[in-house]
């Protein structure tokens, strides 16, 4: 070949790579502006998308009820009395229903379900409104979005209780059967194989769940966002004193109550006052009503400290009987509705979220920083972590049952070895929080695989209630047990108490979802004026259930709730028929109930 020729096809190559370069910049500016103009767009509702999670869950949920189903009819066949085969045909019949619900059927579902009129009241939502737009008006709308998200949320969360109300229903069975000996023994064979089969499952959606926690870091960039929202809008109100008492919002606290009382009575004034656009002053009618030295930890501003006349400012009372009371007292669940499309797609319990926020901004991002940074200097606080709380010398036999300290160290074990399973051997740590030294030595000496960690000096204070937060030490105590219990990676406590739920709700905020990051011992996560709705329906309920229908509007009875303490129920009230009792959670869905605030 010549040198002619072997220049010509050199040049051709280089053409056609120089071509090539100028189509790839040209194609990949393109999709530079196709990403811009996506970020730029208007955005579209959330869609739900399975995930490997979900999948698991619905698979594993289907086989238990399978099994269950197996098992019971076989136990059918020998029964011969007539309440034992109505509680048993009862069961069946919301097993073999359960079955049928599979991913065609959630579509069938969710077109049955849109078609559904759900009749939502003002009145189960708010005491009386500051919104005049919406005083006389007797209804609030659930339209075709609102009824798509709460088809998602029964999707994630839905199958999450099946298996606490079928094992419920085998005590009630063991109950009903207790004279009779003949098949009492086959009943407690079957409850005994449907427990072990509830192990297993819950071990390997353990592990599932760790996995998919591993991929946390963009629900925690969607939670740190909407923070920064929120706070600019409470920082407008609460930074700037204004001494025009009508712009003031007082919240009076009557009574003593305990430090997580005190944070979930103020989250409604906080909200009202957000609402209203008023400056939030806290007062009581006895100082010592409010936890003492609580201006160290919090955003909050106290009458005592606040220059200006409070005569003719709003007030809402927090009396410990009723939640509150007063002039215009919003739905402290109410999320707001700019918010709303962005925190249902990544969590799981946005209400939950949402007072987990308020009680982080009332506490002061400040304050929260300087406990870890505190902790983590004192002690090896680091992840892993599971966070316990155990509660001992108050409301013990009243609000709450007692729980010996192997049931929450069983959760504790159950957790490490399905983190195990999935990262390898790590150190054992929890941080124990609790009201009496007897638990933190007991701890020591009957688990030494584990590393504990706590601060004896502290929960000495805590012990007497009448000094838990009438001392620095005791409240500083307080304060950092319900911080670094948010902290962790994983709960175990009693959600009858202020202080569990209190930090489980500041875990939502810092983990983005916490919702599959706790086990409570007694019941589930509750707080005032939660209102849900029938996903299926329950037409044959047993001893002090109720019944409903599809699209029912089911009221929690929030006194009740932390009395009775069923698993995988709740106390509500069917509002269309007026029945009080157990509901079934696994066949209801939370309404997230969205409220436009006035800066929107």
């Amino acid at each position: 070949m010549s040198r002619m020729k072997i220049k010509q096809v050199l040049f051709a190559i280089l053409g056609a790579v120089l071509i090539i370069i100028i189509c790839k910049d040209q194609y990949i500016n393109h999709q530079f502006d196709l990403v811009k103009l996506w970020l730029n767009a208007p955005k579209e509702k959330f869609i739900w998308t399975p995930t490997k999670l979900h999948s698991v869950q619905t698979e594993m949920m289907l086989h238990f009820a399978s099994q269950a189903r197996r098992h019971l009819v076989r136990f059918a066949q020998n029964i011969n009395t007539l309440s034992l085969q109505n509680y048993v045909n009862s069961t069946l019949s919301d097993v073999s229903a359960l079955l049928e619900v599979n991913e065609n059927m959630f579509r069938s579902l969710e077109e049955k379900f849109s078609s559904t009129q759900i009749e939502l009241k003002l009145q189960d939502v708010v005491h009386m409104s500051l919104s005049s737009a919406m005083i006389g008006n007797d209804r609030l709308p659930i339209n075709t979005d609102s009824q798509r998200e709460l088809v998602q949320s029964y999707r994630e969360k839905g199958y999450y209780y099946f298996a606490e109300f079928v094992l419920k229903r085998c005590e009630g069975l063991k109950e009903l059967s207790a004279k009779h000996f003949g098949i009492m023994q086959p009943l407690q064979h079957v409850c005994k194989k449907l427990h072990k089969l509830q192990t297993e499952i819950a071990k390997e959606m353990l592990e599932e769940q760790i996995r998919q926690q591993m991929c946390n870091e963009w629900n925690k960039q969607m939670s740190r966002e909407l923070q920064s929202v929120v706070q600019h809008d409470l920082n407008q109100y609460q930074e700037s004193p204004q001494c025009n008492s009508t712009r003031i919002l007082t919240c009076l606290h009557e009574l003593r109550t305990g430090f997580g009382s005190f944070i979930h009575r103020t989250h409604t004034c906080l909200v009202a006052a957000l609402l209203s656009q008023r400056v939030l002053v806290i007062d009581a009618k006895n100082p010592s009503f409010i936890p003492n030295d609580f201006e160290s930890y919090s955003n909050l501003k106290h009458r005592q400290q606040w220059p200006c006349s409070i005569s003719n400012s709003k007030v809402i009372e927090n009396e410990l009987t009723k939640h509150a009371k007063g002039d215009g007292i919003p739905n402290p669940m109410e999320i707001p509705s700019h918010l709303a499309n962005k925190l249902i797609s990544f969590n799981k319990q946005p209400s939950a979220w949402w007072i987990g926020f308020m009680a982080e901004y009332m506490l002061g991002n400040d304050t929260l920083s300087r406990i870890v940074q505190d902790a983590r200097q004192t002690m090896p606080f680091s992840s892993p972590v599971v966070g316990v709380h155990v509660r001992r010398t108050d409301k013990i036999g009243t609000e709450a049952k007692f729980h010996a300290l192997e049931e929450y160290m069983n959760h504790v074990a159950d957790w490490y070895s399905a983190y195990e399973a999935v990262n390898g051997r790590v150190e054992r740590k929890v941080y124990l929080a609790a009201d009496s030294v007897k638990v933190l030595d007991e701890a020591e000496q009957k688990y030494p695989e584990f590393v504990f960690l706590f601060n004896k000096t502290i929960t000495q204070y805590s012990t007497d209630e009448k000094t838990r937060t009438s001392t620095k030490m005791a409240l500083y105590g307080i304060v950092q047990d319900t911080v670094l219990l948010s902290r962790c990676d994983y709960l175990v406590c009693t959600m009858s108490s202020n202080v569990c739920r209190l930090a489980y709700e500041l875990m939502h905020v810092h983990h983005g979802d916490a919702f599959n990051r706790v086990v409570s011992l007694d019941v589930d996560w509750f707080y005032s004026s939660i209102i849900y709705t029938a996903m299926m329906s329950h037409s044959y309920p047993v001893y002090r259930e109720i019944s409903f229908k599809v699209g029912d509007v089911i009221i929690l009875d929030t006194d009740k709730q932390s009395q009775v303490q069923e698993k995988g129920f709740i106390i509500g009230k069917n509002r269309r028929t007026g029945q009080v009792g157990l509901v079934p959670k696994y066949k209801i869905v939370e309404v997230n109930v969205q409220r436009q605030y006035p800066h929107q």
